[in-house]
């Protein structure tokens, strides 16, 4: 995914580029090329794994991920919301990206408008993961324009580009290829911390 943002003043900021492998299984590995590190996540046993290519190192953490999130959240003293009463999905056309045929949906939530581009066509369904990773803010909001994700349709997400009108805050993120292999990591090559 190529991903960028632009802050209140306009200025548009270029955010790494990721690559994704995703499971069914809800395992998910990001890997920021321009970092040179990965993160391998399991939302249901609660872990991760990040690994540093250029040291050669990697730590494992299990925790009650859920309670984490929510006790980074209050220190930022995120507001409390549920799935927001005014929370609107609609689909509004299609289009092909990377020669699939993706249904285009408009998310309209709390002043905030969001525009994905979700496939059937492709067998991961993103709103798993994405509803995993809500659910770990145990109902919390983050501060961002990002949209709710736990209520979207099944399917992979492929763009997605979202805009909170009262800042002037925009953020897009796009997948640029696809890959149908996955990756393979040799752990004893690295060093556990």
């Amino acid at each position: 995914y190529k991903t960028s943002a632009t802050n209140s003043k306009g200025k548009t900021q270029e955010v790494p580029s990721m690559a994704m492998w995703m499971a069914e299984s809800g395992i998910t590995a990001v890997d920021v090329t321009e970092q040179n590190s990965m993160m391998i996540i399991d939302m249901e046993k609660e872990s991760m794994v990040i690994i540093q290519n250029n040291e050669k190192t990697y730590m494992a953490i299990k925790s009650n991920m859920k309670a984490a999130t929510e006790k980074i959240l209050e220190s930022q003293e995120m507001e409390d919301i549920t799935t927001s009463s005014d929370a609107k999905i609609e689909k509004i056309g299609t289009e092909n990206l990377l020669g699939y045929k993706c249904d285009i949906y408009k998310i309209t939530s709390d002043g905030k408008e969001s525009k994905v581009w979700v496939t059937q066509e492709i067998a991961f369904d993103y709103s798993k993961m994405a509803g995993g990773f809500s659910n770990s803010f145990g109902g919390k909001k983050q501060k961002s324009n990002l949209p709710n994700m736990q209520e979207m349709p099944s399917g992979m997400l492929l763009k997605m580009i979202s805009n909170d009108p009262a800042t002037s805050e925009n953020m897009s993120m796009i997948a640029k290829k696809k890959k149908k292999n996955g990756t393979t990591i040799k752990m004893s090559s690295y060093k556990k911390l």
